[in-house]
């Protein structure tokens, strides 16, 4: 195992430790990627201050930020600090259950990754590959093709594993990247239409519950690509992008770091401006 993993109660003895009242918490769920948190943190309020006086506590998943979140707000404890989780499926099957409270954020994604998937610093990355011009690297990647096309083919996917997660009938988007095609970075079709078939015979309400999610879904939204998990969407990229250049073998890890230094930061500016705002009277 690479990263150090710790139980829940370490990661929370770890968290008290840490908590520092001169500082703003911010509490996520990604264990071992705080320094992922503070890396964009910091590049979204480069100008402010406060970059310096963030500090970023993972607990491990949504449950324990939910759990701790409300251990401080019993306590009276809430003046700075920030509790971030993923967006998941939550609006779309349990959102009579979501936390509404300014001091806790959901993401309007499913969850972090999906922002990292920015266009402009994709081609970069890319270009620094191929060393190439830009118009032959728009020519070669064609990213809008390839959003276009992964978004059209997991649409239906990921609306069922919303409705499979609403009824807890199982695995689901865990199991998602096991769908992909490593020679394409495209959904291998015939596996998944198997997967629907499966649960639609063995679940006769699917047809109406499915089209339900997808009707609250469309009511806020342009796209399909904020359903998707992004951690999903980004394998999909980096298998795609190695059929594209034969000098990608086995740097996800760069593409993914490459992402966070580089995407735009404004889409989280609903972020940026709570953390501001909960900044006020901070020593």
């Amino acid at each position: 195992m690479d990263d150090l993993e710790y139980t829940k109660e370490d990661l929370f003895t770890r968290a008290i430790m840490l908590e520092d009242s001169n500082s703003l918490t911010i509490y996520v769920e990604d264990q071992n990627k705080e320094y992922e948190y503070e890396t964009i943190f910091k590049r979204m309020l480069d100008e402010n201050d406060l970059k310096d006086k963030l500090q970023i506590i993972a607990l491990g998943d949504k449950d324990q930020v939910k759990y701790k979140f409300q251990e401080l707000k019993n306590l009276g404890k809430l003046g700075h600090e920030i509790f971030i989780v993923d967006g998941d499926f939550d609006r779309y099957i349990k959102k009579e259950e979501m936390i509404e409270h300014h001091n806790f954020i959901y993401l309007e994604t499913y969850n972090i990754e999906n922002y990292f998937i920015d266009e402009n610093a994709v081609k970069i990355f890319f270009k620094g590959i191929e060393k190439k011009m830009d118009k032959e690297i728009n020519s070669i990647l064609k990213f809008s093709y390839w959003r276009e096309t992964i978004v059209s083919q997991s649409t239906e996917l990921f609306l069922t594993y919303c409705f499979v997660q609403k009824n807890k009938l199982g695995k689901n988007v865990k199991d998602a990247e096991n769908n992909l095609d490593d020679k394409t970075g495209f959904l291998d079709i015939g596996k998944v239409k198997d997967y629907l078939a499966k649960i639609s015979q063995e679940n006769a309400n699917m047809a109406v519950e499915v089209n339900e999610i997808k009707e609250k879904y469309i009511e806020n939204n342009e796209d399909f690509f904020n359903l998707i998990c992004g951690k999903f969407l980004l394998q999909s990229l980096f298998k795609y992008m190695r059929k594209k250049s034969s000098k990608i073998s086995s740097k996800f890890k760069d593409l993914r770091w490459h992402l966070i230094s580089n995407f735009d930061v404004s889409k989280l500016d609903y972020i940026k401006n709570i953390i501001i705002e909960n900044s006020y009277n901070l020593n």
